[in-house]
């Protein structure tokens, strides 16, 4: 049912290794390559800035299957990211996801943007069922390496451990 509602085939973008991931919250590390403006369903018009930015969800009994959806270029628009990730500027270039039965979209926002010198792109971007300003952040200080490190050095003093996801963006056998 929901893959028929969201219109998508997922494929492994991880090799033969099945994961078993599933429910947490997670971060994308996306690169823009260049300043753009994307139209965002009811948020409207929203302008992208060259560089870092972090995007933050959670998914609670399918985190493998949305993670996959996200890296997906060809997708129905369902979600504002999916409009951000949609487009030929933008890379997935790295997924950090913390193991855990209850949604902390709304705890890795607030690590993201009281502590990383963020600048919140559109309010209610991601956030449109919950209290946060945002859950899309540009980073235009940091690289995407030093964005993860922060982070799991900021989630560490609370006791949750960050994972990264290895992400292969093409099926074996296809160069």
């Amino acid at each position: 049912m929901v893959r028929a509602l969201i219109g998508f085939t997922p494929i492994p973008l991880w090799g033969s290794v099945h994961l078993q991931l599933k429910s947490g919250g997670y971060v994308l590390l996306l690169q823009v390559d260049r300043d753009m403006e994307i139209a965002v369903g009811k948020l409207g018009l929203v302008k992208f800035n060259k560089g870092v930015y972090a995007y933050v969800g959670s998914a609670l009994g399918g985190l493998e299957h949305r993670v996959t959806r996200h890296l997906q270029r060809k997708k129905h628009q369902f979600w504002h990211i999916d409009y951000l990730t949609s487009s030929q500027q933008v890379k997935v270039s790295k997924v950090l996801f913390i193991d855990s039965e209850e949604k902390k979209e709304c705890f890795l926002s607030m690590m993201i943007d009281t502590s990383l010198g963020v600048i919140v792109v559109k309010k209610g971007f991601g956030s449109s069922d919950c209290k946060c300003e945002s859950h899309l952040y540009h980073l235009p200080k940091y690289s995407i390496p030093l964005v993860a490190e922060e982070l799991r050095v900021k989630l560490d003093a609370y006791g949750l451990r960050l994972n990264t996801l290895p992400i292969r963006t093409k099926p074996s056998g296809v160069s």
